[in-house]
């Protein structure tokens, strides 16, 4: 008999979303479905899926163990969010409704408004800012079923923001029960003080700020923003290469 630490029965319906290879057309119609199911985990490992009676069978509950009445409730696999950025200020509500009428990012950052808005409310918010704000941010997303998110930053466009960004992630890693995927994005636009400069500011980020991301092992992933306007293919592949 296995020995479990939690215990979650009754459930209406379980979703495995089982199987071993990525699903596609109709396949995605199948999550592995379980009516009136349980699971059993020890360690954070799950270890029984299926029916209370043979629950009671093969698992036993350690006497500290959590038991949960999932009556009426169903369970699923926590969602994974592979794209976000999380440690930022300054918000764009009024964008949206431009982008409902079909502006473009371009025709956006002509106007002055897109990235560069919330740039400069990021070098401007402390730390301590980033990290309130962003703390709120995960909140919400747990409660909506998220339980994994990649994180990029790419607000700050220099050394000394980007870094706060990425020093604000490591602390939300050990603060928040999501599991942090950090990325280092400082290649999402040209700050306004390189716009004329831009071979200048590839060079920032290849020989001075991506070395001090690897120095004090801030980021798992590197990702730009190949985009006209932004970062051609061709300086999106130097960039990849350096990271």
């Amino acid at each position: 008999m296995k020995s479990a630490d939690l215990a979650v029965v009754n459930c209406e319906q379980l979703l495995t979303c089982r199987g071993q290879i990525p699903k596609r057309a109709d396949a995605l119609q199948d999550v592995g479905l379980l009516e009136k199911a349980c699971i059993a985990s020890y360690k954070g490992k799950i270890i029984f899926l299926g029916e209370e009676k043979k629950l009671k069978k093969e698992v036993r509950l350690e006497e500290d163990g959590i038991y949960i009445d999932g009556t009426g409730l169903v369970a699923l696999p926590g969602f994974v969010d592979s794209h976000t950025h999380l440690p930022f200020a300054g918000t764009r509500e009024e964008e949206f409704v431009l982008r409902i009428k079909g502006y473009s990012y371009q025709e956006l950052a002509k106007k002055g408004l897109g990235i560069q808005t919330t740039v400069k409310a990021t070098r401007q918010a402390s730390k301590k800012e980033l990290l309130s704000l962003s703390l709120n941010r995960l909140d919400s997303m747990l409660l909506l079923g998220t339980t994994t998110a990649e994180a990029k930053s790419g607000y700050g466009l220099n050394l000394e923001d980007e870094i706060k960004q990425l020093e604000a992630l490591e602390e939300l890693r050990k603060r928040h029960p999501i599991d942090i995927v950090p990325t280092f994005m400082g290649a999402h636009e040209i700050p306004e003080e390189y716009r004329s400069r831009k071979n200048d500011y590839i060079e920032l980020l290849i020989h001075k700020i991506l070395p001090e991301v690897k120095e004090k092992n801030l980021a798992e992933f590197f990702d730009v923003f190949c985009e006209e306007g932004v970062f051609s293919l061709d300086e999106t592949r130097k960039l990849v290469r350096a990271a």
